[in-house]
């Protein structure tokens, strides 16, 4: 994955733990797998993400499942790879995690899809919450952040896709120190919304119609 903030700066992680990136558009790489100490050796790495705000950030999602062993595996680094830290606090075991990605409205703000289910982040992965509401208990393949629209955009392995569609009331939510201030009495920001012409055309439009092909009819009154 190429970093969105830099040109040349590219990520990669293969299904045998591997962690490469280059910085010149792929003529010289480094191997920046995170250390034993802190992620298995012989791990899948299941997503990477380049974060959005700076290029020497990124995330990883790896898994062991094939080996039995069901425990959530994230990381994150912010110099380009030298240094990793694991960032599964709140991430229960059994809950083996498949993707991690940033917010691009807003720094920090995590998302990760597990085994069985969807995880958030207010604090840049150091403690996460469980992001369930209304998702079937299934496992989360693919996130997927909409820009423009602030739309979060879940894959799930067999129950279709899912989409949480006012992303705006998390960013204040983070802002007022995450789910916590949902507990208080708090009147947040509704999304911007679109204004459409909803049950069809207008009267106007009908009777426009009508008078293309039947000019006798143009006499009628709409009321």
């Amino acid at each position: 994955m190429e970093s969105p903030v830099q040109a040349g700066t590219i990520w990669t992680g293969a299904d045998d733990g591997v962690v490469y990136v280059t910085r010149d558009g792929g003529k010289d790489w480094s191997n920046v797998t995170p250390p034993k100490d802190i992620m298995p050796e012989w791990i899948q790495i299941n997503s990477l993400d380049a974060s959005p705000f700076d290029a020497g950030t990124a995330y990883v999602a790896a898994t062991m499942y094939k080996y039995d062993d069901y425990k959530p595996y994230l990381y994150k680094t912010s110099d380009f790879g030298k240094t990793w830290k694991k960032i599964t606090n709140g991430i229960p075991d059994g809950a083996f995690t498949r993707v991690i990605r940033e917010d691009p409205n807003k720094r920090g703000l995590l998302y990760a899809g597990t085994e069985t289910g969807l995880y958030v982040s207010f604090d840049d992965g150091a403690n996460w919450q469980s992001m369930q509401l209304n998702l079937p208990t299934v496992p989360i393949t693919d996130l997927a952040i909409h820009k423009r629209e602030a739309e979060l955009v879940a894959a799930t392995q067999g129950r279709s896709f899912w989409i949480f569609d006012d992303l705006p009331t998390l960013h204040q939510m983070m802002d007022a120190g995450g789910f916590k201030a949902a507990a208080d009495t708090k009147l947040f920001k509704p999304k911007e919304t679109y204004r459409m012409a909803g049950g069809g055309d207008s009267i106007c439009q009908r009777r426009r119609r009508l008078e293309r092909i039947l000019p006798a009819v143009s006499s009628f009154t709409t009321r």
